[in-house]
């Protein structure tokens, strides 16, 4: 069962098909999980800047990305760092672990 047009959007984006029955099944969410740039991307339609993406790909490096398509749903795109450690937070993240 799909709530509304974000849901909607991208699961039509994972999946050709109107109605996806499993979009509240945690199985089909873990599965269906956004593991790259690229793909999040693609599912939400945001583009980043080449120097952006290249600092949330180091970012990732140390974060690993994995979001659910149901917690996609409820970005709200004008906030997308939300989602993701910024640069100066993996740094200080670093920074506590050496001592």
């Amino acid at each position: 069962m799909i709530f509304d047009e974000a849901q909607q959007a991208i699961a039509n984006k994972i999946e050709n098909n109107r109605d996806i029955s499993k979009w509240r099944d945690w199985k089909w969410q873990l599965k269906h999980s956004v593991k790259s740039l690229d793909q999040f991307e693609k599912l939400t339609g945001i583009r980043f800047e080449s120097k952006e993406r290249d600092e949330l790909l180091k970012t990732f490096d140390k974060f690993p990305l994995s979001v659910t398509p149901y917690y996609l749903s409820l970005l709200d795109k004008s906030d997308t760092i939300s989602l993701v450690p910024e640069n100066n937070e993996r740094l200080q993240r670093r920074d506590n672990n050496d001592g």
